[in-house]
């Protein structure tokens, strides 16, 4: 089975081996700020906090 992995996606390894491990995959600190900037305008404009 060919599972397709996007950057900054969370998965759960050693399922049925003991307690899983968590695994976070990094983006590019340029499309965090991209999404950081995208989320607090959002934010604003649905009237919401901003949570940061």
């Amino acid at each position: 089975m060919n599972q397709q992995r996007l950057p900054g996606q969370v998965r759960q390894i050693g399922a049925g081996f003991g307690r899983p491990t968590t695994v976070r995959l990094s983006i590019p600190a340029d499309l965090h700020q991209a999404f950081a900037a995208w989320r607090s305008q959002t934010a604003l404009d649905l009237g919401l906090g901003v949570d940061r």
